[in-house]
C-alpha cells in the first residue's frame, strides 16, 4: 500500500511535469503569436499613418488646385466684365463719331449748296 501510494505519487508528479511542459510549450507558442500580432499591429499603424499623411497631402493639393481654379475663374469674370464695359464704351464712341461725321457731312453739304446757290 505504501508502495502503491509511492507509485501513485510518482505517476501524479510525472503527470504534473508533463502538464507543466505542455503549458510551457503552449505559453511559448502564445508568446510567439503575441509577438507576431504586435509586429503586425505596429506595421498596420505605420501604414495607417503613412496613408493619413498621403491623404493630408492630397487634400492640401486638391484645396490648392480648387483655390487656384477659383482665382482664375474670378480673374476671367473680371476680364469679361472689363471687356463688356469697354465694348459698350466703344459702341457709344462709334455712335458719337458717326453723329459727328454725319453733322460734318451735312454742314459741308449745306455750305456747298449755299455756295452753289450764290
Amino acid at each position: 500500500t505504501i508502495k502503491s501510494k509511492d507509485n501513485e505519487v510518482e505517476r501524479l508528479r510525472a503527470e504534473i511535469n508533463n502538464q507543466k511542459e505542455n503549458h510551457l510549450v503552449e505559453l511559448t507558442n502564445l508568446s510567439t503569436e503575441i509577438d507576431d500580432l504586435s509586429r503586425t499591429v505596429a506595421k498596420n499603424n505605420k501604414t495607417i499613418m503613412s496613408l493619413e499623411l498621403e491623404l493630408s497631402y492630397q487634400q492640401k493639393a486638391t484645396k490648392s488646385a480648387i483655390d487656384e481654379r477659383t482665382r482664375k475663374m474670378k480673374e476671367w469674370e473680371d476680364m469679361k466684365s472689363e471687356y463688356e464695359r469697354e465694348r459698350r464704351s466703344l459702341r457709344k464712341l462709334y455712335g458719337l463719331a458717326f453723329k459727328r461725321v454725319k453733322t460734318g457731312v451735312r454742314s459741308l453739304l449745306s455750305k456747298l449748296r449755299r455756295k452753289k446757290s450764290e
